[in-house]
């Protein structure tokens, strides 16, 4: 997917250079920096006690905080006011954050130090602006993406306890990871502010996408582990060149 949206911007940034002769400016290559609430839930079950047979008391954690990463973006204006954009995640936003439980002694059980990176995986649309975009100054616009983020979690030390022994009851792995892809649709309303060859754009994110997965491996205790993550809101402020 990366390699055709790469010869894609290849062939626009060739449609750019073919219609230079007529000083249009109609392209533009930045980097852009945004910003977008992320929550992240753990759920799986664990023993009850001892002797219990199978797993039945549940075990849920969530985590909520704040991602700011960065894309690539590519835009081609087409007709002076509607713009086709393509942003690629190249700086993943990082969170690092622990999940516990409570054993049957009343000590506390790390399910995990998680570190969790979340970016953009290839996000496409279409913005439309008001006024011509030809010339330069203040060109506010709205427009929509659809595409991916995607969000990797790596657990590490589960099973441990404030006692330095191991619970087998919550059969905690001591290392695993998993990898979530998001759908994702992103409407947005914004501004580009714009010289002679450079700008830097403005704009607010109404972000919609979430996802489910249990592909972390089965606890000890052979219990499927569930994990949801989901992005919402957000802002992001971009420089680029145009041309």
């Amino acid at each position: 997917m990366r390699n055709f949206i790469l010869l894609l911007m290849g062939l626009l940034l060739l449609t750019g250079t073919a219609y230079g002769a007529k000083k249009t400016k109609n392209m533009k290559l930045g980097l852009n920096r945004f910003n977008s609430d992320i929550n992240y839930l753990y759920e799986t079950q664990r023993f009850a006690d001892e002797t219990a047979e199978t797993a039945e008391e549940p075990v849920m954690e969530t985590y909520t905080g704040t991602m700011i990463a960065t894309d690539l973006m590519f835009e081609w204006i087409m007709f002076g006011v509607v713009g086709f954009e393509v942003d690629i995640g190249t700086t993943p936003s990082r969170q690092n954050f622990t999940f516990f439980t409570r054993s049957l002694d009343d000590q506390d059980t790390k399910i995990g130090d998680v570190v969790q990176t979340v970016q953009t995986g290839v996000l496409s649309g279409l913005n439309m602006y008001f006024g011509n975009h030809e010339s330069g100054g203040w060109k506010p616009f709205f427009g929509v993406l659809t595409g991916t983020y995607l969000s990797t979690q790596a657990f590490s030390n589960g099973g441990e306890r404030d006692d330095d022994q191991y619970d087998t009851l919550t059969g905690f792995r001591s290392n695993q990871s998993s990898t979530i892809t998001i759908p994702a649709q992103v409407l947005k309303i914004g501004v580009d502010w714009i010289l002679e060859n450079v700008g830097m754009r403005f704009q607010f994110l109404s972000i919609t996408a979430e996802a489910t997965s249990s592909s972390l491996p089965t606890t000890r205790n052979n219990q499927v582990q569930h994990e949801a993550v989901s992005l919402t809101g957000g802002f992001s402020v971009a420089v680029f060149a145009h041309w």
